[in-house]
């Protein structure tokens, strides 16, 4: 390689598949469409470039064609330079490729790329490499070309498949969250494959889950619908945002607005839609406590003050600041009266599972879960024997992975469910079919 000077103007940029597209951009965005962060970006690398001067040269054919630095090119031309420094190799016949993977394999090593640009460069240098070599390139000899790992190779080439089939994973906030979120996706398709394929097998379980917005469905249902409600929908405490970061699962609205809007319009049709003497028991954060009860309350309901308690201590106690707080190891739940109800038992000891209103039992594995919010369906089961019997019809709003109608059925209890997220409809058929007596599916 040797270290020349240009003419700026003499370096030719003719490649339309470029890493990255346009002078200022950085997210692959077309250059017509403004971007702010990608100006601000290109105003400090001229920023750079004047005070530092050119801290690494541009890559040249021995033909003056671009290669790779383009973004410098560009900010060393807007600054006002007849010359540039370039590297190039006079004795290398570049073809296309060549040049598509030398670009890609400086950016890759570049820090400003976003996650998803990366996996996708590492992506496109596998696959040229192979157009290239289809008898004998493999991902280790693309891991030894770039300096990463095979592992690293096979995600890459992975994630770049699954941005095909679902783009929006672009925007999870990191690799690890996006291949969680396409493994769910990818298991999401196989569900609904396998239900759409066998329609008499889910057909009596597929009439009661519904897909739709609780606080809209709910408004459709008569009086007196149910005498039994457990439902554990979304806790207003930016929960999504936290978990998505960590891969748990895709974000969706869960903001403190959000809940207390959405739980406003359902608490006086909940009243209305459970029987004259039926209760509701309603999982709910602690932020959100007396707001709730004082809701619930004034539609109607007489509250129990003192909340149930779910005990999780046994699996994960977990705080986002262990140096000012205690780890928290336990849930609540609102028991909510209407009318006057029978307890059916009265006298709740389930010995190393907790007591009257305490519930003792061992979160799902974080690895296991499917939903952002499961939890274990002994606990819904233990709840739903204390209020009803064989028969009665138990709904849930809320249903995400299915555990409460999934519970209810393992009882020989009738269920209704409704979610907003068609993947989960099909997530909590399966788990309903899967815990319901196939007699009474037959």
């Amino acid at each position: 390689m040797q270290l020349i000077k240009l003419p700026i103007n003499d370096v030719k940029w003719e490649d339309t598949d470029r890493q990255r597209k346009g002078v200022g951009t950085i997210d692959g965005k077309d250059p017509n469409e403004p971007s702010k962060t990608a100006d601000s970006e290109f105003e400090k690398l001229k920023a750079s470039i004047l005070e530092n001067g050119l801290l690494q040269p541009i890559g040249v054919t021995s033909n003056n064609d671009g290669v790779y630095g383009f973004r410098r090119w560009s900010a060393c031309k807007a600054i006002g330079w007849t010359e540039i420094d370039a590297l190039v190799d006079p004795e290398k016949d570049w073809t296309e490729l060549d040049k598509q993977v030398i670009e890609r394999e400086e950016n890759i090593r570049r820090l400003d790329l976003s996650w998803h640009e990366k996996q996708t460069a590492i992506a496109k240098v596998d696959r040229i490499r192979r157009l290239q070599n289809p008898d004998s390139h493999n991902q280790k000899q693309t891991a030894n070309e770039l300096g990463i790992s095979q592992s690293d190779v096979s995600k890459a080439t992975m994630m770049d498949q699954m941005f095909n089939l679902f783009p929006e994973l672009k925007k999870a906030k990191s690799l690890n969250a996006a291949i969680s979120q396409a493994k769910s996706k990818a298991k999401a398709v196989i569900r609904k494959v396998e239900i759409a394929s066998n329609p008499k097998k889910y057909e009596e379980v597929s009439k009661k889950i519904i897909c739709g917005k609780a606080e809209e469905l709910i408004t459709t249902l008569p009086d007196g619908f149910t005498k039994h409600i457990v439902t554990d929908g979304p806790f207003g405490i930016d929960y999504d945002s936290r978990q998505a970061a960590s891969g748990a699962h895709e974000a969706y609205a869960d903001t403190p607005e959000s809940y207390r809007e959405r739980t406003a319009l359902m608490a006086p049709h909940m009243y209305r839609v459970l029987a004259n003497d039926g209760f509701l028991i309603w999982f709910l954060a602690h932020d959100h406590f007396e707001w709730t009860k004082d809701l619930f309350r004034s539609v109607g309901f007489d509250v129990d003050p003192v909340p149930l308690m779910w005990d999780r201590s046994e699996g994960r106690c977990y705080t986002t600041r262990p140096d000012k707080y205690f780890g928290k190891g336990y849930d609540i739940a609102l028991h909510c009266i209407k009318g006057e109800p029978q307890m059916i038992n009265r006298s709740r000891n389930r010995g190393k599972f907790g007591s009257g209103n305490v519930f003792r039992y061992k979160g799902i594995d974080p690895k296991d879960k499917e939903h952002i919010v499961e939890r274990p369906i002994e606990l819904y089961a233990d709840i739903i024997q204390c209020i009803s019997l064989e028969g009665e019809k138990v709904v849930d709003f809320f249903s995400g992975s299915g555990k409460v109608a999934a519970a209810a059925a393992s009882l020989k209890r009738d269920f209704w469910a409704c979610e907003m997220n068609p993947n989960h409809v099909t997530l909590s058929i399966q788990n309903v079919y899967a815990n319901t007596p196939q007699a009474a599916v037959a």
